[in-house]
């Protein structure tokens, strides 16, 4: 009986170890299985991981090239913009010094023009001061030159003032009168005139006359009947006649040459010289 029961036990205890050893050969293949299953399993995504690296790759290098070209053209904007920037600036220097070369030559022509008029004021005060004496003086020739000459600058001479300290007119007006004046007897002092006038004579008479004015220092007059005559001249504040019946006709024949009624001659005609008054 012992004997069987021993066999038993060991009989059963190689089927225990014949069972655990098939679990344990199990367990390792089956530990085998899931370590290629899970392999794989990592492989393939691992193979999915990369290709979409790879498309990332190819989307990064092509934005690259896209933003290198768009680079170029900002590029190429920017170097034109610079250049015209460069081209302005250099305009802009150029006008800025033509305007300073302007500038100073206006400074020189201000300065020159400050020293002109100041050379002006100092001369009109030295021309001022006589301006009053120069009327004076055009006033007293006024009465010796012939009278149809005072009446063509008589609208010029009157505005001579009464007073030659009179501030009334400027400086430069006066002096225009003053030299119209003096051009209106400077003419008539290169001209031969003749004029219709009325003569009072030695006895009190007066008579229509045909004057010869000869410039403005020798006249003559003749009525028309060629009977009365005389030589005038200036002296004083006005003229001093002389009679000069025995020229009647030489006198009457000077102013129709004058006319242009008798052919241009020489006519002797009596001249004075000077007469001063007793």
């Amino acid at each position: 009986m012992r004997s069987s029961t021993d066999d038993q036990v060991r009989a059963n205890r190689a089927g225990i170890r014949r069972s655990a050893i098939k679990w344990v050969a199990f367990i390792l293949i089956a530990g085998v299985f899931s370590s290629e299953t899970m392999h794989a399993g990592e492989v393939v995504k691992e193979g999915k991981d990369g290709r979409s690296l790879l498309q990332e790759w190819i989307g990064l290098r092509k934005a690259i090239s896209d933003e290198g070209r768009k680079w170029e053209l900002r590029r190429e904007l920017l170097k034109d913009r610079i250049e015209l920037a460069r081209q302005s600036i250099s305009s802009l220097r150029e006008s800025i010094g033509k305007v300073e070369e302007g500038v100073l030559e206006a400074d020189k022509k201000r300065s020159g023009l400050v020293e002109r008029e100041v050379a002006l004021k100092e001369a009109t005060v030295g021309v001022r001061g006589r301006i009053g004496e120069f009327e004076s003086r055009v006033k007293v020739l006024l009465k010796q030159i012939p009278v149809p000459v005072q009446e063509k600058v008589k609208a010029l001479s009157q505005r001579f003032p009464d007073d030659p300290e009179s501030i009334e007119a400027s400086a430069s007006k006066r002096y225009q009168y003053l030299i119209g004046v003096l051009a209106g007897i400077n003419k008539a002092n290169r001209e031969v005139s003749v004029n219709s006038e009325i003569r009072t004579l030695a006895d009190g008479s007066t008579l229509e006359v045909a004057v010869l004015y000869i410039g403005i220092s020798q006249a003559y007059f003749v009525n028309i009947d060629k009977t009365v005559a005389g030589v005038g001249v200036p002296f004083g504040d006005g003229w001093s006649w002389t009679p000069a019946n025995d020229a009647a006709e030489k006198i009457a024949h000077a102013i129709a040459i004058h006319d242009g009624e008798k052919p241009a001659e020489y006519i002797p005609l009596p001249v004075t010289i000077d007469q001063k008054a007793e």
